[in-house]
């Protein structure tokens, strides 16, 4: 069974993708108190094809449901296709983590397809599900043009 990485764990895993050139790791700070939020990404950026992969660590777990992952995510969309230039961001996410599924939805990503019991977790086997978000609908989301 996979468990999710503490704190300290999550750290040293961003310690390690830091000089890493296609990757770009960011940590998320909490305005009243500068304490960590979490961290985003934006991971394997091809810059031939414009895309990358999307990560999001938000800890310690009392902080989660509170809408911090939702506004992580649409800041790392905002930098990946207005900064970047990006064409489509992309990712994974277990398919009983509903609220992730829910939170990558209000931010524009949409199911592409499933990788059928594909994680074993909690003594049965569990989809993974692909979510993208293609810079047109991210700009047309927004109510501005984009790029092609």
């Amino acid at each position: 069974m996979c468990k999710p990485l503490t704190l300290a764990q999550e750290e040293e895993w961003v310690r390690g993708v830091g000089g890493r050139e296609n990757d770009i790791v960011l940590a998320a700070r909490s305005n009243s108190d500068d304490s960590l939020l979490g961290n985003v990404g934006l991971h394997g950026i091809d810059r031939l094809h414009r895309c990358a992969a999307f990560g999001i660590f938000v800890g310690p777990p009392e902080l989660r449901g509170q809408g911090y992952g939702a506004e992580m995510t649409a800041l790392t969309l905002k930098y990946g296709f207005e900064e970047l230039n990006l064409h489509r961001i992309w990712l994974r996410v277990h398919a009983f983590n509903e609220g992730g599924i829910r939170a990558y939805a209000k931010c524009g990503f949409t199911e592409e397809e499933r990788y059928r019991e594909a994680y074993w977790h909690g003594d049965r086997w569990h989809d993974i599900v692909l979510m993208s978000i293609p810079a047109e609908e991210y700009f047309a989301s927004k109510g501005i043009g984009g790029t092609l």
